[in-house]
C-alpha cells in the first residue's frame, strides 16, 4: 500500500498544533503483555537457551545442565546466555533487577510466584504470554502460558532496548546548489532583485554566508545583500527529520524558551514553518508554539548523548561488602553482593570518602564496584562547546570544560541545589553536564 507522505506530514503538524504528539492511536486496548517488536541480543540468547532446556527433568536442587529445579534453571540460563550470575534461590533472585508490571513484560523477564521475600517458584518469560519453567518433581521443563498459571510479580534483569545508533552526520550548509530552473534574488528588505533569475539558475552553486527570514520564508545570504530562497536549493529544509539516537526522542520548546509538551522521535519528519532563535539556539517551528532545535535535525551536530541510567547497578567485581550509613562494614555481605547481581538504586551518599549506592533500608555498596562507576566523568553537552564549573560557595569557577573531555571525580556535593562532582581543588562540575545527565542548552 502506498502512503501519502504529504498527508502524513500534514497530520503530524496538525497533531503538534493541537498540543499532541503527532501520533495516532489505533484505539486498541492491550489485555495481554506487550513486548517489543524485536529483541536485543541478550534477550534473544536467554529465550533461545531457555527453550533448549524444554524436556529435561525436574530434580530438586539441580542446576543443570541435564536437570533443573526452578531457580536452578533460571540461574543456568542467565549465566550461560547473558553472562549474569544470579543468586541460587528464588528469595534471593527476586531482589535482582527492577520490578516490572505484569502488563508490560519483555522476553527474558523473571516471573515469581508467592509473596515478596517468600517466593516459592520462578520462571523465564519468553513472549506472547508464555514462559519456560521447571515445574515440580515428576515433570519436565516446559513452556506454559500465563493464563494457566499467573505469576505474582516480575523482575527485569536484562536491558530491553535495542542498542541505540548514533545520529547521522550533519548535512553541510556551506554551499547551496540551485535545484529550481531559476529563482530570483532578494534584498534583506524583502525587495525582489530584477533579472537575477538569469543568474540564480539550476545547477549553479553558491557559498552560504548566513540565513534570514524574509517574506515569511528562510533565505540564504549569497552576496553583500543578496538572498535566495532556501527551498529552491539542495539544502531545502521545508521538511525536517529528527536526527538523534535511534529509539529515543528529543525535546521541543515554546517561543518563551520553556519546554513544550511534545517529544519527537528519531527518524520522524515534520513540516518547517521557519526559524527563530530561542535560548541562543536556532529552532524551527514545527507546530503552534512548538519549536524544534536545529541541533536535533539533519542539519544539526546533535545535542548531548542520552543520560546513562542510574536506576539499576550491576556489580562488576567478584564481590563487595555492604556498608551502613554510619560507615560500618556489614560482615558477610560479600556473599550477597557478588559479581553479576543487580540492585535497584534507591539513593546515593558519600560514605567513608567515596560515593555509595543505597540498595536497602540502610545498606550501601560502593558505586565504583558497579556498572554505574563514576570515578571518571565525561562532559556531555553540545559538540564543540564548553560547560561552566563552580566553586563550593556556588560562584562560577574560572575553568570551562569542553564537551567530550574526561575528568577524575573525587566525590559529589550539593551546590546551588544541584549535584556536582569535584574535578579539581574547589572546582565542581554539575552532574547534568556529565554522562549521567542531559541538558539541551
Amino acid at each position: 500500500m502506498k502512503v501519502n507522505k504529504k498527508l502524513l506530514v500534514l497530520l503530524a503538524a496538525i497533531g503538534l498544533s493541537l498540543g499532541g504528539t503527532g501520533l495516532i492511536s489505533n484505539g486498541l486496548t492491550n489485555t495481554t503483555p506487550v513486548q517489543a517488536a524485536a529483541m536485543n541480543s541478550k534477550q534473544q540468547a536467554v529465550v533461545n537457551l531457555a527453550k533448549q532446556q524444554v524436556g529435561k527433568p525436574y530434580v530438586w536442587g539441580a542446576t543443570g545442565p541435564n536437570s533443573f529445579d526452578c531457580s536452578g534453571l533460571v540461574q543456568y540460563v542467565y549465566s550461560h546466555a547473558a553472562g549474569i550470575n544470579l543468586p541460587r534461590v528464588t528469595t534471593q533472585q527476586e531482589k535482582s533487577g527492577s520490578e516490572v508490571s505484569l502488563s508490560a513484560l519483555q522476553p527474558g523477564d523473571l516471573l515469581f510466584w508467592g509473596s515478596r521475600g517468600s517466593t516459592y517458584h520462578v520462571a523465564i518469560y519468553i513472549g506472547d504470554g508464555n514462559f519456560v519453567q521447571a515445574p515440580q518433581p515428576g515433570q519436565n521443563v516446559k513452556i506454559t502460558n500465563m493464563k494457566y498459571y499467573y505469576p505474582s510479580f516480575a523482575r527485569r534483569v536484562l536491558p530491553t532496548e535495542l542498542p541505540a545508533e548514533s545520529p547521522k552526520p550533519a548535512q553541510s550548509e556551506s554551499t547551496a546548489r540551485v535545484t529550481a530552473n531559476s529563482t530570483f534574488g532578494y534584498r534583506s528588505s524583502g525587495a525582489q532583485m530584477s533579472g537575477t533569475n538569469n543568474v540564480f539558475k539550476k545547477g549553479t552553486n553558491w557559498k552560504v554566508n548566513g540565513f534570514k527570514m524574509i517574506n515569511g520564508q528562510e533565505m540564504l545570504l549569497v552576496g553583500g545583500d543578496e538572498y535566495i530562497p532556501r527551498k529552491d536549493t539542495t539544502i531545502d529544509n521545508s521538511i525536517l527529520e529528527i536526527n538523534y539516537y535511534s529509539n529515543l526522542t528529543v525535546n521541543t520548546y515554546k517561543k518563551d524558551g520553556t519546554l513544550a509538551p511534545n517529544k519527537l522521535k528519531t527518524g520522524t519528519k515534520w513540516k518547517n514553518s521557519g526559524f527563530t532563535t530561542i535560548k541562543g539556539q536556532v529552532m524551527y517551528q514545527v507546530g503552534r508554539d512548538v519549536y524544534l532545535p536545529k541541533l536535533y535535525t539533519q542539519f544539526g551536530a546533535s545535542g548531548p548523548k542520552p543520560a546513562q541510567s542510574e536506576s539499576t547497578a550491576r556489580i562488576t567485581v567478584n564481590s563487595t561488602f555492604g556498608y551502613r550509613s554510619s560507615g560500618a562494614q556489614m560482615s558477610g555481605t560479600n556473599n550477597v553482593f557478588k559479581k553479576g547481581t543487580n540492585w535497584k538504586v534507591c539513593g546515593l551518599k558519600m560514605i567513608n570518602g567515596q560515593e555509595m549506592i543505597l540498595v536497602g533500608g540502610d545498606e550501601y555498596i560502593p558505586r565504583k564496584d558497579t556498572t554505574i562507576d563514576n570515578r571518571v566523568v565525561e562532559v556531555n553537552y553540545i559538540p564543540g562547546q564548553s560547560v561552566p564549573t563552580y566553586k563550593l560557595d556556588g560562584t562560577m569557577a574560572i575553568d570551562k570544560l569542553k564537551n567530550g573531555t574526561k575528568w577524575k571525580n573525587s566525590g559529589f556535593r550539593m551546590i546551588n541545589n544541584e549535584q556536582m562532582y569535584q574535578v579539581s581543588t574547589n572546582e565542581y562540575l554539575p552532574k547534568k553536564f556529565t554522562q549521567f545527565g542531559h541538558v539541551d542548552f
